[in-house]
């Protein structure tokens, strides 16, 4: 018999607020790898198995786990690795002042901000989100400093834990010129990302800079009731220095103030980065939020995506506030 960490009554709300829609919510204990909720849907009861019809776009990638094989244009999300990336590589990148007149133009394109902020600094160009700010970093720190971070926080290569495996996700801009490397820098161009890769992402920052392996078994037992395997301790990933992991914890408390309002899940110290991932014209684009409690009683890191969810913040906000209540609630009552 074995033994799953996962929250039958997590999973259960994380379905019930996906409803209709497709998408993935993820959730684990970044100080222990304990998986606390791996929901995909469109999904199917097993017990029940549907008389699939594959036209219909209900079932579409309905035997997919969209929680370890999804990949998506991860949009601002992946801001959270340039901004390591620019932490640990340009000295003066917290001093610097930047502005922004809804573009950012390039030597060969130009890169569309979502908005005309005017004068930023490196903190709130996160928490603003701003376009034009990322581009213009990305571009400095050029392909191999931008690939070399994306790499060492899990993209170009996949991962294993309990038996199970899952993607890393893609970022690829050797060949990008300017513009393109400036629209990768904002999660666009080719970039793919899996929502369980973005989870230990933000595990990571809450982690110090090292992030923990996720596990599923909590334990096995033999037919004779003996145990066959125990997880003593979880495997560990060095993403960032911790000085860098402690500044992006702050930045990621100044943009999950923008988007929600500082009185969200702020109980339990949210910290978060939200994406509005732009996809195939005439879709509406992927909605991401990706983030942490900075909670000692609920230390819990996740990602949400729902795909075309249009804006991130109206769509992820309920998802969030629902989700990560209950699994506190279950992380502290099993404390």
């Amino acid at each position: 018999s074995v033994q799953l960490t996962v929250s039958a009554k997590v999973c259960r709300t994380a379905l019930e607020q996906l409803g209709s829609r497709k998408g993935a919510v993820s959730v684990y204990n970044y100080k222990t790898g304990e998986v606390l909720c791996m929901v995909s849907t469109p999904t199917f009861d097993p017990e029940n198995k549907p008389d699939v019809d594959l036209t219909e776009d209900k079932y579409d990638g309905i035997y997919v786990n969209r929680v370890l094989r999804g990949l998506y244009p991860p949009g601002s999300t992946f801001k959270l690795v340039v901004a390591a990336a620019a932490l640990e590589n340009i000295s003066d990148i917290q001093s610097r002042e930047f502005t922004c007149e809804g573009k950012y133009v390039a030597a060969d394109g130009e890169i569309i901000c979502n908005g005309t902020h005017g004068i930023l600094s490196f903190d709130e160009a996160l928490a603003k989100s701003c376009n034009s700010v990322f581009a213009q970093i990305a571009i400095e720190l050029g392909p191999e400093i931008l690939t070399a971070q994306a790499e060492k926080m899990g993209f170009n290569q996949n991962f294993k834990a309990d038996g199970f495996s899952y993607s890393g996700g893609q970022f690829h801009v050797e060949d990008a010129n300017q513009s393109q490397l400036g629209w990768a820098g904002i999660g666009q161009y080719n970039d793919m990302a899996n929502p369980f890769t973005m989870m230990t992402i933000a595990g990571g920052i809450a982690g110090g800079g090292s992030a923990v392996s996720p596990r599923l078994i909590q334990t096995s037992k033999s037919p004779l009731g003996l145990p066959t395997s125990v997880q003593l301790w979880s495997n560990t990933r060095s993403m960032m220095d911790a000085d860098t992991a402690a500044i992006l914890s702050q930045m990621m408390k100044d943009a999950a103030a923008h988007s929600f309002g500082s009185g969200f899940l702020s109980d339990y110290g949210l910290r978060c980065k939200t994406g509005t991932a732009e996809v195939r014209s005439g879709d509406s684009p992927h909605s991401w939020l990706v983030g942490f409690l900075a909670d000692e009683t609920a230390p819990l890191a996740f990602a949400i995506v729902v795909e075309n969810g249009g804006s991130a913040a109206s769509t992820t906000r309920s998802i969030a506030h629902k989700v990560l209540t209950v699994a506190a609630e279950e992380v502290r009552k099993g404390a």
